[in-house]
């Protein structure tokens, strides 16, 4: 990456200079090198400035992962655009609630991925949206919308100078894109990034992983989501990787694909992880494997241990962040222990300050629990068209309140045992899931682990656990919750046990606790039921 690069779409001209013939992106038979998506984005670019975009609209992209999206995304960047990802497991109404909130001039899609048509399922929703320019990128095309042909003649007419100049214009000041939140704890918020912003948490983020020239990382994470989009396409600009793109969640699948595409670096869940010590993983060729990396989530201390016995990566690491600071928080040291890895989410980055303080805003101590507040030239600008939530989130000192709960151990490291919105009250006592989580995934028998609160009449609120059980475990809620009561206080213990054979995870990856909240209130009026 050239350290002079003010934007993001630099940063790839810049790239492409440098390594012209080195891979960029890789969608199954599609491979473009650097200088063919270089190319590819300035005729991209050259093509939203045929069809009226201007500087600071708004162009959403409402797709699965693959080469276009990547197209697309960079060449809004490169048109002094801001590029709105829209989540892939919204409906209708959902994408042209976004649609509206960040009044977007277009949106660029696909019919086909899942048997989904998102241009009519929007038009169904929402007939107010039926002048907006829909661009289908790949499959199945009405006569309402634009092909991807259609769209790049636009940008015939268009000079390669008036596209060069966009980006030559480009301010790393500038906003480059708004990333709605998950919504998995209310509405989802609009969050406001810059290009400077972006390059600056990427740059901290490879030099923290050892990412380097001609890596090939493989992105299953979705490209609308922040690990996806900046840990994935963006890092692989900046450091001249190669972007394996990914939509599909299957581990054999994804097995196949690294002993096909050398992958070298693998961001993923646990889950994911847990597949290459399978026996059909040993059977294949996996030896290019040297990094992966999970977050937003807890990784036994006994898969760390078999993926490195094994063989498998050189280095484990765990990674803690959040959309509202443009991703990164904290991050695993390549000299991290498995034990470390498993319990903490690394030292916080350099260029970020770092508070755990109580609910009366006073600074806790280390080792003590608290709420984690984020300072630093990588937070936010604010939520989009909300002052209110804004203000409510970045206080006038410019700290970041994270809704996260955890604490800062004596060495620096960062361990979170919750979020604020997660927490339950049992009795008048506080909750917080991860702490109980981390606690029951030391039974031998446990695999996987979530925990959810739900009414109870008496209390107020109980939990609910859901068990993944390690094969060859017999599932025995009883012994469980006797477990339980000898390493935990009496309110933590979970009420409910519950097998399931595998955690339902939302579009991002993280575990969906509203499904699982569900569930558990059906199996409990099914019980009171079975008791009547």
């Amino acid at each position: 990456m050239s350290d002079t690069a003010a934007s993001i779409p630099a940063t790839l001209r810049a790239t492409a200079a440098r390594y012209p013939e080195q891979e960029a992106i890789v969608d199954g038979a599609v491979r473009l090198t650097y200088r063919e998506l270089d190319r590819a984005v300035l005729d991209a670019c050259r093509a939203l400035i045929g069809m009226g975009v201007h500087e600071g609209d708004r162009v959403a992209v409402w797709a699965q992962n693959c080469w276009q999206w990547c197209v697309v995304e960079l060449a809004v960047l490169a048109a002094r655009a801001v590029a709105v990802p829209i989540n892939t497991r919204f409906r209708g109404k959902e994408a042209a609630e976004l649609l509206d909130n960040s009044r977007a001039v277009a949106l660029f899609t696909t019919s086909g991925f899942l048997d989904v048509d998102y241009a009519a399922m929007l038009r169904q929703a929402a007939p107010s949206h039926a002048d907006l320019p829909i661009v289908v990128m790949s499959g199945e095309v009405s006569e309402k919308d634009i092909t991807w042909e259609q769209f790049l003649e636009h940008g015939t007419t268009v000079p390669e100078e008036d596209a060069l100049k966009r980006v030559a214009d480009l301010r790393a000041d500038e906003i480059s894109d708004i990333m709605y939140t998950s919504g998995t704890t209310g509405v989802p918020k609009g969050v406001i990034q810059t290009h400077g912003k972006n390059l600056l948490a990427m740059k901290a983020l490879g030099a923290a992983l050892g990412f380097r020239p001609g890596d090939r990382n493989l992105v299953l994470a979705p490209l609308f989501a922040q690990f996806g989009m900046r840990a994935g396409l963006y890092m692989g600009l900046m450091h001249a990787a190669a972007t394996i793109l990914e939509s599909a969640f299957d581990p054999d699948a994804i097995i196949d694909l690294v002993e096909r595409e050398r992958v070298t670096v693998l961001p993923g869940p646990p889950t994911i992880l847990a597949a290459f010590l399978t026996p059909k993983a040993r059977q294949r060729d996996l030896s290019s494997l040297r990094i992966a990396l999970t977050g937003s989530t807890v990784i036994p201390e006994e898969l760390v241990i078999g993926l490195l016995e094994n063989n498998i990566f050189d280095n484990v690491l765990t990674a803690y962040g959040l959309t509202e600071a443009c991703g990164p928080v904290s991050v695993s040291s390549l000299q991290d222990s498995p034990a470390t890895v498993s319990q903490y989410a690394g030292r916080v980055l350099e260029h970020l300050e770092f508070r755990v303080v109580d609910a009366e805003g006073r600074t806790m101590s280390a080792g003590e629990q608290g709420e984690f507040l984020v300072r630093g030239p990588t937070v936010m600008s604010g939520y989009l068209n909300d002052p209110e939530q804004s203000a409510k989130a970045v206080n006038p000192e410019g700290w970041l309140h994270t809704g996260d709960v955890g604490l800062v151990d004596p060495g620096g490291y960062v361990k979170v045992t919750g979020r604020l919105k997660d927490m339950f009250i049992v009795g008048g006592f506080n909750v917080y899931p991860a702490e109980v989580e981390n606690s029951i995934r030391e039974h031998e028998g446990v695999r996987e682990v979530a925990l959810v609160g739900i009414p109870d009449e008496r209390l107020g609120e109980v939990g609910a656990a859901f068990i993944v059980c390690e094969r060859g475990y017999e599932f025995d809620e009883t012994a469980l919750r006797e477990w339980c009561r000898s390493a935990l206080a009496n309110f933590k213990v979970p009420r409910m046990f519950l097998r399931t054979e595998e955690l339902p995870l939302n579009s991002s990856l993280k575990v969906d606790k509203k499904v699982l909240a569900e569930r558990a209130l059906e199996m409990c009026r099914a019980r009171a039921g079975q008791a009547g």
